[in-house]
Parts: structure tokens; sequence; C-alpha cells
């Protein structure tokens, strides 16, 4: 890439420079692993590392709307495991009922996102407060739903996700039409108010921007994309688990930052959180090579995170220094 070509890059995309730092970590990850195991890079282990970071992916990127605007949202592990638990038991054996049930599944993530986000800008409580408590209801009522793993979901909803044409996997295609919807809307003007609620919401008020609307659309959002989340778990394991999604808010917000989004909000995206959510599958992957125990994972992650954040702190700064001069 020349110069001018990555200077006009940085321009069009307030989130370049981060989403370039997250692609070059993952760059020099896929190198270090080509390295130690060079299958990593045929296409097969690609489309089974993808199938399994599909769901985390998804709810990363909910989790990355809600950061740009400013926000957080905890319960995307409950929304994950509700409808992991509703999808094992109820999805019916058809396929008008299949893609019904999904429909309907998808809407009530999005409904719970959305009260997330009436209860937060509404009564002005902290989203942590907020999407921590709702996050635990959640969790009750999928136990309430199936107190223990179960669920026997359609053999034929199981194997449509999981066909693979020829060498490239449905959660290939997923990952890429999702690429492609966030070059379509990221100039748009709602992608451009989420921005601007996050950098100054004040300012953003100011100038005309209905930023409660904003804030409840983006948690509706997030919430709808964990459904999803569920529904592909769902059919990842053939199974329901009321504890399904439970892991996954912690490593949606690990991935999002990862990829340059800013937890401070106003900066990063969804292709940056695409490249972190491979990331912290080649860094697992890394450890489990190496013979690493199970605990230094998540210690890696959390150094990983911290260097990262550095990174992107001083790439701003940089950046505010530049301006300010």
């Amino acid at each position: 890439m020349r110069k001018r070509d990555y200077k006009r890059f940085i321009h069009i995309t307030p989130d370049g420079k981060r989403t370039v730092v997250s692609f070059i970590l993952l760059v020099l990850f896929l190198v270090v692993m080509y390295i130690v195991q060079p299958e990593i890079m045929k296409f097969s282990r690609i489309a089974t590392i993808t199938n399994g970071q599909l769901c985390l992916l998804l709810a990363g990127i909910g989790q990355t709307f809600v950061l740009l605007a400013g926000g957080i949202d905890l319960s995307i592990g409950g929304v994950i495991c509700l409808s992991n638990s509703v999808a094992a038991l109820y999805m019916p054996d058809s396929i008008p009922g299949m893609i019904l049930m999904s429909i309907l599944i998808v809407a009530l993530g999005t409904g719970i996102g959305f009260f997330n986000g009436y209860i937060i800008t509404r009564f002005n409580v902290q989203p942590f407060v907020v999407t921590f408590t709702v996050n635990y209801v959640l969790l009750g009522i999928s136990l309430l739903i199936l107190p223990i793993d179960g669920g026997n979901p359609p053999s034929r909803y199981v194997s449509a996700l999981l066909h693979n044409f020829g060498q490239v996997s449905v959660s290939m295609i997923i990952v890429v039409l999702i690429v492609i919807c966030w070059i379509l809307i990221r100039r748009t003007r709602f992608v451009r108010n989420v921005y601007v609620v996050g950098c100054n919401e004040k300012a953003g008020f100011l100038n005309g921007i209905r930023v409660s609307q904003v804030k409840m659309l983006t948690f509706a959002i997030s919430g709808g994309l964990a459904a999803l989340a569920g529904l592909w778990r769902t059919a990842q394991l053939a199974s329901g688990s009321p504890d399904a999604g439970d892991a996954m808010t912690m490593p949606s917000i690990t991935i999002s930052v990862i990829g340059g989004t800013s937890m401070a909000g106003g900066m990063g995206g969804a292709i940056g959180t695409i490249a972190g959510a491979y990331i912290l599958r080649l860094i697992q992957d890394l450890l489990t090579f190496m013979g690493a125990k199970s605990f230094w994972s998540t210690v890696f992650q959390g150094v990983f995170l911290v260097v990262t954040v550095g990174v992107c702190s001083v790439i701003d700064m940089r950046k505010g220094g530049k301006k300010n001069g």
C-alpha cells in the first residue's frame, strides 16, 4: 500500500490506525502459528477456526456497537444462554418453522437489548448495573427452561448451519457478509451518530442527535446479534446448555478492544473485532501447542489485552497531539 493510499485509508475510517494495528497483530500471530503448525493456513483449518469463533464474533460485534456509543453490555452471555436453551428445546423440524423460530428468537434478543437501552437512558442508570442485573435474570430463566444440558435441535437445522460448500463453510460466508454489511453501513448517518455520541455525548445532543435513541438502538443491535450467536451455538453444540454463553461476555469485550475499539467510546469498528476474534483463537491455539496449562491462557490474554490498550492509547495521544499542534 502506497503512503498516499494509506493516508486515504486513515482519513476515510477514523478507526483506521487501530484497525491496522489489529491486523498487523493478526498477521504476526499467523506467521508464528505457521512456523509451529504449517497446517494452520489450510482452508479446512481456517473453516474449523471460523466455525469455533463465529458465536463469539457475533457477540463481539454487538458489543462493539455498544462500546462505540460509550456503553457496555454485560447481558450478552445471558441472551446467548436463553436463545440456545429455547432453540434447543422448541426449534420445529420444518423449514418454515425453523425460519420463524429463528426470527422470534432474534426478536426476543433485540427486545431484551432495547429494554436495557430504555432503562439506561430513561432512568439514567449506569449500563454496567442494568446489563449485569439483566444477565443474571436471563441466566435464571435459562435454567428454568433447561435445568441441565439437553434438548434436541432438528438435524436439518444443525447440518444447514455447519454445511460446507466445498471447502467454504457457512460460517466463512457469514463473516464475509458481516464485512460487506459493515462497509455498507459504515458511512450511514446512524453509524456516524454512534461515533459522535461515543466521542462527545453532549456535543452530539447540541447538534441535534437523539442520543437516547442512538444508545437504545446500539443495545438492541447487541441483543439481536447475541441471539444470533445463541442460534449458532445451538447448531455448534447440537444441543442446548443453560450456561452455554455465560463465558462469552468478557471475551466479547476482549476481542472488541483487541480489534481497536475504545472502551471510552467513539473509536473502533467491526472489522477490527473480526481480527480480534481470530487473534484470541490463535493465542489459545499457540499456548495449547506449547503445552501451557489452561490458566496461562487467561493470564496471557489479560496481558495481551493490556498491551493492546496501551498501544491504542499511544496512537490516540499522538493523533491528538498532532491535531493540537
